[in-house]
């Protein structure tokens, strides 16, 4: 195989890793919005069942937008667990489904990242190791 060849695989080899690593990053994003998602209905769902009902409470509706409502039960929430299936449950069940939610998304962003930390450190090494095959091939190339 060629110098440039090799330069060339090489390369492929770190494009592919650096696309990898940019998939990773939107994963991350989207985890942190799951995240921050499950944040704010835990903080919701919290602040309702503590203000009892018929008390107004501001109520997110996304995008940044809130209502105003008025606390019909505040002992009951519903919470959608999939398939477009939702469940009405005491405030306390909603919180601590929310709260294994919670620990999921946190895990899987743990690892997510730990895997983005590995990948990139590969990348680096990769960059370096095409930086030297190209610096090689430019010295052994006529004319150099």
């Amino acid at each position: 195989m060629s110098s440039e060849e090799e330069v060339r695989r090489a390369a492929t080899v770190l494009d592919s890793q650096r696309a990898q690593l940019e998939s990773l990053a939107r994963q991350e994003e989207i985890l942190q919005y799951s995240l921050e998602e499950l944040l704010r209905a835990r903080e919701t769902v919290s602040n309702a069942g503590k203000a009892g009902k018929g008390a107004e409470a501001l109520v997110p509706v996304g995008a940044g937008a809130f209502l105003f409502m008025n606390v019909k039960d505040a002992n009951k929430a519903l919470m959608s667990i999939g398939s477009d299936l939702v469940l009405e449950e005491s405030v306390d069940k909603v919180l601590e489904r929310i709260d294994a939610r919670v620990k999921e998304i946190e895990e899987a962003s743990n690892s997510l990242s730990e895997k983005i930390s590995d990948l990139d450190d590969r990348v680096r090494v990769q960059a370096r190791f095409v930086q030297d095959l190209y610096d090689r091939a430019k010295k052994v190339a006529p004319g150099a």
